[in-house]
């Protein structure tokens, strides 16, 4: 944290740019970008709407970016160019797992940022149904 100096001549406490990066690639790791299918795949519910949105996004990458850059331009007003969203699409990976270390992780940067205080992730996916949905279409399950 910095203190700063207002235009009106007060002070105030303010995140350096270094802890501001910090946060915004913490925020941006956890941004999630809603693509439209199929409804008939997620009228199935989690997790097997999910499986199958996964599967979708691995076999038709070109789609689903398009997709996926249809949908941000319903909420921005305008598409971003299409090489930054392929870019971004190979940054990202697309799994049924909830990896909850990669929540842990987030949630101790945040807490070292004095943006959240400590707190207990421990059981806080409730993987059963994804592993019934998981076992069924013969795929590893999933372990916290």
């Amino acid at each position: 944290m910095t203190t700063l100096k207002t235009p009106e001549g007060t002070t105030a406490t303010g995140v350096d740019r270094r802890s501001f990066l910090r946060v915004t690639a913490l925020a941006g790791g956890g941004m999630v970008v809603a693509i439209n299918l199929d409804a008939d795949l997620f009228a199935q519910g989690p997790p097997a709407g999910q499986m199958q949105a996964n599967a979708f996004i691995k076999s038709n990458p070109t789609q689903a970016q398009a997709d996926a850059n249809a949908e941000l331009a319903t909420y921005t007003g305008k598409p971003l160019k299409p090489d930054l969203v392929a870019a971004s699409f190979k940054e990202i990976t697309f799994t049924n797992d909830p990896n909850a270390a990669s929540l842990k992780t987030a949630a101790d940067q945040a807490v070292s940022l004095g943006l959240l205080q400590p707190v207990n992730l421990d059981g806080i996916y409730a993987l059963d149904p994804l592993n019934k949905v998981l076992a069924e279409a013969g795929e590893s399950q999933i372990s916290s």
